[in-house]
C-alpha cells in the first residue's frame, strides 16, 4: 500500500550504535520481501512495511521538512506499536481518567467560559478520554526507554513535558543496527537524524538531569512543575 508521506551523505552513526543492543527486535532482515515496483523505489522501511513517495513513473515529491516529519511519523508509528505490543504497555481506565481530569481543569482555568450543547460535552469527553489513552501510552513508552538506556538527554516539548530525545536516539540506533528500520534515500536519512544528534542545539531545551522525573506521571504533578 502506498505510504504518501508528509515529511546528501550518509550518516555515520555514533560509537554507541555499535554496542550490543539492549532492545531485541527479534527481526530477521531475510524475511524482507522485495519493494512493490508499482510504487517506485522506496526511501525507507519499518519491519517488513516499505514507505514511498510515488507510484512509478510519477515524479517523486520534493524532500523538505513536512515529507521527513511524515517519515518520522510513520517509522515511530510502528515501532511504537511493536513496543506497545512487545512490553504489554497498556493505558488503564483509571489513569486515562486522571489525564481527562485534568483537561478539563485545565480548560475550566483558562481564557472565557463557553456554553456547550449536549453533543459538545459528550464529543469533549470522548476527546478527552481518547487524549489520554494516547498520553498514557505514551509516557509509558517514554519512562521504559529513558530506564532501558540509563537517562540521557531529556527535553520539554508542547505535548510531552519530558520528552527522552536521547533514549529515543539509542533505541533507533539500535532498530537500524537491527535492519528493523532502514533507509534508502540519504537525504531522508540525514534529515531524520538530524533531530536526534542535535538533542545539545540551541533549538532544544534540555532538562536538568536532577529534574527529570519519570517515577511520577506529569499529569499527577502540579502544572507550575510540568517544566
Amino acid at each position: 500500500m502506498l505510504r504518501a508521506a508528509t515529511f546528501a551523505l550518509a550518516l555515520v552513526l555514533p560509537a554507541s550504535a555499535q554496542e550490543p543492543p539492549k532492545t531485541d527486535f527479534g527481526f530477521d532482515p531475510k524475511t524482507i520481501s522485495a519493494p512493490d515496483p508499482a510504487y517506485g523505489p522506496p526511501v525507507a522501511r519499518v519491519f517488513g512495511e516499505y514507505i514511498y513517495l510515488a507510484r512509478a513513473g510519477e515524479a517523486p515529491r520534493k524532500i523538505d521538512q513536512d515529507l521527513v516529519d511524515g517519515i518520522t511519523s510513520s517509522v515511530w508509528h510502528d515501532l511504537q506499536l511493536w513496543l506497545i505490543e512487545k512490553e504489554r504497555i497498556a493505558a488503564t481506565p483509571q489513569e486515562i481518567e486522571q489525564v481527562a481530569t485534568r483537561m478539563r481543569l485545565l480548560m475550566w482555568s483558562a481564557g472565557p467560559k463557553f456554553e456547550f450543547d449536549l453533543a459538545s460535552i459528550l464529543f469533549q469527553e470522548v476527546f478527552q478520554h481518547w487524549m489520554g489513552a494516547c498520553w498514557v501510552t505514551q509516557w509509558k513508552i517514554d519512562r521504559l526507554l529513558y530506564q532501558r538506556y540509563g537517562g540521557g538527554t531529556v527535553i520539554f516539548q508542547q505535548f510531552s513535558p519530558q520528552e527522552p530525545v536521547g533514549a529515543h536516539r539509542r533505541f533507533l540506533e539500535e532498530a537500524e543496527a537491527a535492519k528493523a528500520i532502514e533507509f534508502y534515500d540519504p537525504e531522508v536519512r540525514k534529515r531524520f537524524w538530524k533531530y536526534y544528534l542535535d538533542e545539545d542545539g540551541s533549538l532544544l531545551h534540555a532538562i536538568p538531569s536532577e529534574d527529570v522525573d519519570f517515577d511520577q506521571p506529569w499529569w499527577l504533578k502540579p502544572a507550575d512543575a510540568e517544566r
